[in-house]
């Protein structure tokens, strides 16, 4: 586009002055007997085409320089969309990575859920077989009430038991001022919660409960084996006795019935004896076979049901266990399998023991006894209180370990003692420390009001810790929150009189938060005078030695002034000028974005541009563009009013 305009000023400049020339001839020719007339004319004519040639001259370069700032323009809006177009895709990218690693841990941790629940079925196999051919499961206690045939309502699969607040406590909550650090990281507004990840193997139940045990656990092997073999026997020899009992009020109610139909039988088998002459008893082997036959097709049959009924089982641990429910997914597989070893022994030549105990288990749950099955059922772990029943004891128990006791009905934890927030400035730190003493589930922090408060899990939630946060007191009695100490510093070095001024401002805003970057604004007071040794470095860092500081002044540039609407636009410009259309920190490089308008319950993006004082205004810093540099807001904060 250049090329083209000098091209043409060119062209116009060498056509005027072909046309002067040749006006000068005519001159010449028609003034030749009056050379003094044409002389003169001549010096005219060189002075129009000279004027003419200089205009257009003048417009050329005009035309050059507007072309020049359109490019620049449009050069700049490129880049930009350049750099827009490479930041979302940055972003798009690291969106999905983060997804597709997400979605990857999920699957791990669901495969991880499958493998954990078919290892614990392997506890639940044993008494899944004995329930399938007996019905009932022998390996778990009876208790009493099941040996007397009483009806009792069937107990599911064991869950952990669930306390409430009033069973368990805390021996001691610490209080007091929580650590500005801490408060900034948990960043939460009044009524917000954040949950914190806990101990991999935290205490549950169970473990609480074994802490109070009386010993059981520290029985020998041989011992367990033992008490094992006793108790499967007792509990074989209770179920046995209910089938006997069974049996004999069975053949008391339909003994005569059974007693004619056999005398009936074997009056016909010996009527067609007589009657053939014998030669029935030719057709008996036969017969024999193929009721053996029928039996065995039958017990085909009877397998492929079970089969079915297992792969049912088996679908259900599929499902349950990529939900991560361990528990169901680990006894849906033990039955499965439980069925398929049951049926294959059958198969193998035990159909006749394992039919006749299946139909033993039958006509117990059919009985007028009441059905067994739930009896047993039930009364397995009857013998076992479980925490609830210890609290209820009454009992004042103390633990193996002295972590826990047990007084007036309530596990009271002692192992968290007073000074627990002391020196913590990191959540994970603080976190640490607990899980060092005990070993919480997981974490929440609530923020109420000007409280913090800390809570672990167990099996309900119990308060840790309640820290409350550094408040600042203005004249008219109400409280400005805070959040780090850069901050209260910078209130807490105000005046009475301009912390009010700084309150009224803030609650004159739509989202009513103080801004602290423009309390300088707010202040009216003299800037400080700085002490010796700072006046010696304000004077170096004046000298003009800012980015900016090849931008002319303005007569208006004095000690303590902010930054002029007009000298901030000119600052950024400068800054996008040398960055090739953006904005970027003078101090990192990094790229910064555009300061957006404040609003009620957003937070402002940490990395918009902002105009900084190399030297703070309260220490003597002007608004010369030698004093100027464009920083993140987070830098800008960080900084506050430090020297550089």
């Amino acid at each position: 586009m250049l090329g083209i305009i000098e091209l043409g000023r060119k062209l116009i400049t060498t056509l005027i002055k072909g046309l002067g020339a040749l006006l000068k001839k005519l001159v010449s020719v028609v003034f030749a007997k009056f050379p003094g007339i044409a002389a003169k004319i001549c010096s005219k004519i060189d002075g129009v085409v000279d004027k003419a040639i200089k205009a257009v001259n003048q417009l050329a370069q005009k035309l050059k320089t507007k072309v020049t700032q359109v490019m620049d323009f449009l050069a700049a809006k490129v880049d930009q969309a350049l750099a827009a177009v490479q930041n979302f895709y940055t972003k798009l990218i690291s969106t999905l990575g983060n997804l597709f690693i997400a979605t990857f841990l999920d699957v791990l941790a669901r495969i991880g859920a499958l493998g954990k629940a078919a290892k614990r079925s392997l506890s639940h196999l044993e008494g899944k077989m004995w329930e399938y051919l007996l019905g009932v499961d022998i390996s778990k206690p009876m208790g009493a009430a099941a040996a007397e045939g009483e009806a009792v309502e069937e107990a599911g699969p064991a869950a952990e038991e669930k306390l409430t607040a009033e069973d368990i406590e805390m021996e001691s909550v610490e209080e007091g001022e929580m650590d500005p650090a801490l408060v900034q990281e948990a960043n939460l507004k009044d009524g917000e919660t954040k949950e914190l990840s806990g101990s991999r193997d935290p205490a549950t139940m169970d473990s609480i409960l074994a802490e109070f045990d009386t010993g059981k656990e520290n029985q020998s092997l041989g011992g367990k084996i033992a008490d094992g073999a006793k108790l499967r026997a007792n509990n074989a020899k209770m179920l046995f006795d209910q089938i006997k009992s069974f049996v004999i009020k069975w053949m008391k109610a339909h003994g005569l019935q059974l007693l004619a139909a056999v005398a009936g039988i074997l009056v016909t088998v010996g009527a067609a004896l007589v009657i053939t002459g014998g030669s029935i008893s030719v057709l008996i082997g036969p017969i024999i076979n193929a009721i053996t036959v029928l039996m065995e097709a039958q017990a085909i049959v009877s397998v492929a049901q079970t089969l079915a009924q297992a792969s049912v089982q088996v679908g259900t641990y599929l499902v349950q266990g990529w939900q991560k429910m361990i528990e169901p997914a680990a006894i849906a597989l033990a039955t499965a399998m439980a069925m398929g070893l049951v049926e294959l022994a059958m198969a193998l030549g035990m159909k006749g023991l394992g039919k006749g105990l299946n139909k033993a288990g039958t006509a117990l749950k059919k009985g007028s006894t009441s059905t067994a099955k739930k009896g047993v059922k039930a009364a397995a772990g009857a013998g076992t209180k479980g925490i609830k029943g210890l609290l209820k004891s009454g009992a004042n128990l103390v633990s193996k370990t002295g972590s826990m006791i047990i007084r007036n009905g309530k596990i009271v934890i002692k192992s968290l003692k007073k000074g627990l927030m002391k020196g913590a400035k990191k959540l994970q730190d603080l976190v640490g420390r607990i899980l060092q003493k005990f070993k919480f589930k997981k974490f929440k922090l609530v923020r109420k009001g000007k409280h913090i408060r800390l809570y672990g899990e167990v099996n309900p939630w119990v308060l840790l810790a309640d820290g409350t946060i550094e408040e600042v007191e203005n004249l008219d009695g109400r409280k400005a929150g805070i959040s780090t100490q850069a901050e209260y510093d910078k209130i807490k070095s105000l005046k009475a009189s301009e912390r009010k001024e700084v309150y009224n401002k803030a609650v004159a805003k739509e989202d009513g938060k103080i801004d602290f970057d423009s309390i300088a604004d707010t202040v009216k007071d003299k800037p400080q005078k700085p002490k010796k040794h700072q006046a010696e470095k304000i004077s170096t860092l004046q000298s003009g030695n800012g980015p900016y500081s090849h931008i002319q002044d303005s007569k208006y540039v004095g000690s303590g002034k902010d930054f002029t609407p007009a000298q901030k636009k000119k600052i950024i410009e400068e800054n996008m000028k040398k960055n090739g259309g953006v904005v970027k920190s003078d101090d990192t490089s990094e790229l910064l974005t555009k300061p957006q308008k404040s609003k009620k319950g957003v937070t402002p993006d940490p990395n918009e541009w902002q105009i900084d004082h190399i030297i703070p205004r309260d220490k003597g810093g002007s608004n010369s563009y030698s004093n100027a540099q464009v920083l993140s807001r987070k830098a800008n904060r960080e900084k506050s009013n430090k020297l550089p």
